[in-house]
């Protein structure tokens, strides 16, 4: 019996070490931390405030931290034939964006990228109408001068009004 014990307790401690033999993964960037930028998030609600009176719901609104360098996955959920607005709001004083939307095949199904340089808006809106019921990733990534973390905005909104 006490050798079963020790055998656990030998395993128990070697196993976390066996992970630092591993190759490096990508980072996992938990898209669920929120930023505390209250001019973006004021930006957000008055760009998602003409799609509402246009009797639009909102499906998702999120401030997002996204890392220098890093990839920001974002899930989510669509319904077949039904029409969405996805929009994002951008650092003010971001440089580069990139927005992908990929299917439950890992198609892409729409990909933007823009540059504060040539653009003077940070914004991006897309229209779409679902072509199945399923999740969805949107994967977006976004860079700012001289600054290791920077916020930026998702919404998703669905017409008709209803879930």
């Amino acid at each position: 019996m006490m050798i079963k014990k020790l055998c656990f307790v030998w395993l128990l401690a070697a196993v976390p070490a066996f992970g630092f033999c591993q190759t490096p993964q990508a980072k996992t960037i938990n898209p669920k931390e929120v930023c505390d930028d209250p001019y973006l998030h004021g930006e957000m609600v008055a760009y998602n405030e003409d799609f509402l009176q246009q009797g639009f719901t909102v499906d998702l609104f999120q401030v997002v931290q996204f890392p220098k360098n890093a990839y920001v996955p974002v899930r989510i959920h669509l319904e077949q034939g039904q029409m969405y607005q996805i929009n994002f709001v951008a650092n003010r004083f971001f440089q580069k964006v990139s927005i992908t939307l990929m299917g439950k095949d890992k198609e892409q199904i729409f990909q933007e990228k823009f540059k504060g340089k040539t653009s003077q808006q940070h914004w991006f809106s897309k229209s779409m109408v679902a072509p199945y019921t399923g999740d969805y990733w949107v994967i977006m990534t976004q860079k700012a001068k001289d600054k290791d973390m920077v916020c930026g905005g998702l919404s998703v909104l669905k017409a008709g009004g209803g879930k």
